[in-house]
C-alpha cells in the first residue's frame, strides 16, 4: 500500500509535467512554423503538381496537433486527479497512459510506468483503498 501511495504521488508529478512539456512543443512547433508542411516543388517531377498533396498534409498536421493538445490536456487533468487522490484518478490515468504509448521516448515511458503501476488487478483495490483514507 505504502508502495502504490508513492507511485501514485510519482505519476501525479509526471503527468502535469509531461502534459505541459507536450503543450510547449506543439505551441513552439506552431509559432515557429516548424510543424507546417513545406514542399520542396524542385525535388518533384515536373509532371506532378506538388500542390496537389498540400490539403492532405494540411490535414495530418492538423489532426496530429489536435491529438497532441487533447492527450496533453488529459494527462495534466491525470495528474491532479491522482494528486487530489480522486476516484477517477486511476482510470483517467490508465486512459491517457494508453494513448501516450505512442509518443516515444517520453509518453512510451510515462505510460508504461502508469501501466505497471495502476494496471494490475490489486492495484485498483489499492487504489480505492487510498482514496477512501484520504
Amino acid at each position: 500500500m505504502q508502495a502504490l501511495s508513492s507511485n501514485v504521488r510519482v505519476l501525479g508529478i509526471l503527468w502535469p509535467l509531461y502534459g505541459m512539456f507536450r503543450l510547449i512543443f506543439i505551441a513552439w512547433g506552431i509559432f515557429s512554423g516548424r510543424m507546417m508542411p513545406r514542399i520542396w516543388i524542385r525535388t518533384w517531377p515536373p509532371q506532378v503538381n506538388p500542390y496537389r498533396f498540400a490539403p492532405i498534409m494540411h490535414g495530418i498536421v492538423v489532426a496530429a496537433i489536435v491529438w497532441g493538445v487533447v492527450v496533453s490536456l488529459l494527462g495534466i487533468w491525470a495528474g491532479l486527479a491522482l494528486l487530489q487522490r480522486g476516484r477517477a484518478g486511476r482510470t483517467i490515468a490508465l486512459v491517457a497512459a494508453f494513448l501516450s504509448l505512442l509518443s516515444i521516448p517520453f509518453g512510451t515511458a510515462l505510460g508504461i510506468y502508469t501501466l505497471v503501476v495502476l494496471l494490475p488487478e490489486g492495484a485498483s483495490r489499492n487504489y480505492a483503498r487510498l482514496t477512501s483514507s484520504s
